[in-house]
């Protein structure tokens, strides 16, 4: 008997804010036109999600560098989280939408770290060696993120049920998503 896909995952591509970064945002130089950019983006994105013909109360919502944490903890980062995104993933949350942690912590900790050490370097030469750690890194770290994340949602959303998954462009999850979870993107 052929096994019939029954699940079905909305893929969202995002663009991070400033806010998104935490207390590492305040510290990325990016074009005054970026932030425009942005916020109009998520406005389309808003409304696209708000116009899903879908029961928001049977969805499960997965955040890209939401840590799979503590219930109570998830809730307060996005609670505390003033940005677009977040935003947006409050709304889906007062629609009776369960928001999921995500993210390894160990992994986004790490990743959070090597970054850190980038801004933190006081010279050129500590700059230097502080992003060739990272560009070491950070494909192994992607790939190790992206299967997290797969076993999350493997895990999580059960027959019948739709997930929305917030998540940035560098990912390429479906390669390591199980084949029965159906994937659109939104």
């Amino acid at each position: 008997m052929k096994k019939v896909n029954n699940r079905l995952l909305i893929k969202v591509p995002i663009l991070h804010t400033k806010e998104d970064m935490g207390s590492l945002g305040h510290r990325l130089m990016v074009a005054n036109d970026y932030h425009r950019e942005v916020y109009d983006y998520w406005g389309e994105i808003e409304a696209r999600i708000k116009s899903l013909p879908y029961d928001f109360a049977r969805m499960k919502v997965y955040q890209d560098g939401l840590p799979d944490t503590k219930p109570e903890l998830v809730e307060k980062i996005v609670s505390e989280v003033q940005s677009p995104n977040y935003a947006l993933l409050r709304w889906l949350k007062g629609k009776g939408a369960t928001i999921a942690g995500t993210e390894n912590p160990e992994l986004a900790t790490e990743e959070y770290q090597l970054l850190k050490a980038i801004f933190a370097a006081t010279d050129e030469k500590q700059k230097f060696e502080a992003r060739k750690r990272y560009q070491e890194r950070a494909d192994a770290l992607l790939s190790l993120r992206d299967n997290y994340i797969a076993q999350k949602i493997y895990s999580t959303l059960k027959s019948e049920e739709l997930g929305i998954l917030f998540i940035g462009a560098a990912h390429y999850i479906e390669s390591v998503l199980s084949k029965d979870i159906s994937v659109k993107s939104l």
